[in-house]
């Protein structure tokens, strides 16, 4: 088999796996050799109702089947407020008990 033959059929044995962990109804998650997540299936958000957000370690959110996106923060401030935010889930919380957590 030669070499370019060799490379479509991998390319289609990868198709074929990613369409079908796409469709599955079990939820699969990838992991890296450093733990970081590679991979969130879209079962995971018909399974729970919605995306996922890891917020301790690699800050990292999943939605709609997209690859998990990384998050870089200028300060360990900005990380923390978005891990409290997030954790309110849209709530509404007031600027003092912010002020309050971040800078005790």
């Amino acid at each position: 088999m030669s070499e370019e033959n060799r490379y479509e059929q991998t390319k289609k044995e990868l198709d074929n796996y990613k369409r079908m962990v796409h469709l599955m109804q079990d939820v699969m998650i990838e992991l890296d050799a450093e733990g970081r997540y590679c991979y969130v299936s879209p079962s995971y958000e018909r399974t729970y109702g919605q995306g996922y957000v890891r917020c301790f370690g690699d800050f990292f959110c999943y939605s709609n089947g997209e690859m998990p996106r990384y998050f870089k923060w200028r300060t360990a401030k900005t990380r923390e407020l978005m891990a409290i935010l997030n954790h309110f889930k849209g709530q509404p919380v007031h600027r003092d008990q912010l002020l309050d957590w971040l800078w005790p």
